[in-house]
């Protein structure tokens, strides 16, 4: 009678034999997947299917029958650890827990130096109050570097100076014009001028009385005008001209006389403007020293001046009160600022009694009174 080995598909001829078989190493079924034996199929099957024969995946909690189905597993795209702020993928917790505490992960803000390790963080940071980008000049503040600037350099965020029309990107540069003697200067010229509409009543007043000789006290009593004496006598002066011309050798002698002492008291008053700026330090040339000049202004800066914030290359000096209708006189000076204006550049006018408003309207030429200006040059220069 045969004896076999089911599992082996051997036969023996007695059961000693089929024994020693069945005891024998090479009767032994062994696991592919790890060094263990059994002694038969049903043991190495029982073997395979308990838990303590499964290859556990290190990474998560996932359990394999063979080595190769957990290799194929750690190969496969579902087993990598994705990284949640990038996208990186990682063949274990532990690369994903290097990559997130490298610098190469780090999420920075490009607006400061601050480095983040989540693109949650980072935008946490965004929009916190602590990441805000502050104008040091208002209380305004902005998100971006790049926010702040186009702020820093729009019209919106200029200081204007409340006195004249220039402004300024800083309140320290505002502060710094508000402090200068540019500016602290023409705060001080509070003369606007005598309205156009008073001193063409004192005029017509003159020429309708210039036959009678009228003085300024009579002039002044009977207009009740506030101004000053010597701005009537200087306006009943111009409506004196007016009157019919005196050729007798009584008048003409009379003229000459008149016309010797006006020029004399003109020549004094210039002379005494001048040296007061020749003191106060300022390098000119008068019109008797710029010999070859095709326009020789009474005063000629060999560097311009500011004069009340005007840029002043020149200075015309009239011992006279300047108004419009003056005869004879008003439009031959126009003309003659004009072409200092054209030709050598801005300029003022300084009227030693001062000016009617807005009378001589020339791009480039403002008007003073001689007062105002030495006050205003002595501060410059203080």
């Amino acid at each position: 009678m045969a004896h076999g080995c089911v599992p082996c598909d051997r036969y023996f001829s007695s059961h000693q034999a089929l024994q020693q078989h069945l005891d024998s190493p090479a009767h032994e079924f062994d696991c592919e997947e790890c060094d263990k034996s059994f002694r038969s199929q049903h043991a190495l099957q029982q073997h395979l299917d308990s838990s303590a024969h499964n290859f556990d995946c290190e990474e998560c909690d996932k359990s394999f029958k063979s080595q190769h189905a957990l290799q194929q597993h750690l190969d496969s795209s579902a087993h990598n650890f994705d990284c949640e702020e990038c996208d990186k993928s990682f063949k274990s917790q532990h690369a994903l827990q290097q990559h997130l505490d490298s610098s190469a992960h780090n999420f920075d803000c490009e607006e400061c130096d601050k480095s983040f390790k989540s693109q949650h963080a980072l935008q946490q940071h965004l929009g916190s109050s602590a990441h805000n980008f502050d104008c040091d000049e208002c209380d305004k503040s902005f998100k971006s570097q790049h926010a702040l600037q186009q702020h820093l350099g729009s019209s919106a965020h200029n200081f204007d100076c409340d006195e004249c029309d220039k402004s300024f990107k800083i309140q320290h540069a505002l502060q710094q014009h508000l402090d200068s003697p540019a500016h602290t200067t023409k705060a001080l010229n509070n003369y606007p001028g005598i309205p156009r509409s008073e001193v063409a009543s004192v005029f017509a007043t003159a020429c309708r009385l210039r036959f009678t000789q009228p003085t300024a006290n009579s002039l002044s009593r009977q207009l009740k005008t506030n101004l000053e004496e010597a701005v009537i006598s200087a306006i009943i002066a111009a409506a004196l001209r007016l009157l019919p011309t005196d050729d007798t050798p009584q008048g003409v002698a009379l003229r000459i006389e008149q016309h010797q002492v006006k020029a004399a008291k003109a020549k004094f008053a210039e002379d005494s403007f001048c040296a007061e700026l020749a003191r106060l330090g300022y390098k000119f040339r008068r019109e008797s020293q710029q010999e070859g000049e095709a326009l020789t202004p009474d005063i000629r800066f060999e560097e311009p001046i500011y004069v009340f914030g005007q840029l002043c290359w020149w200075l015309e000096f009239k011992n006279y009160f300047g108004f419009r209708k003056n005869p004879y006189v008003a439009v031959k000076d126009r003309r003659q600022f004009l072409k200092y204006a054209t030709q050598i550049g801005s300029g003022a006018v300084v009227y030693k009694l001062g000016y009617e408003t807005s009378h001589v309207n020339i791009d480039g030429v403002v008007t003073f009174r001689e007062k105002e200006v030495l006050q205003g040059l002595r501060l410059q220069t203080a």
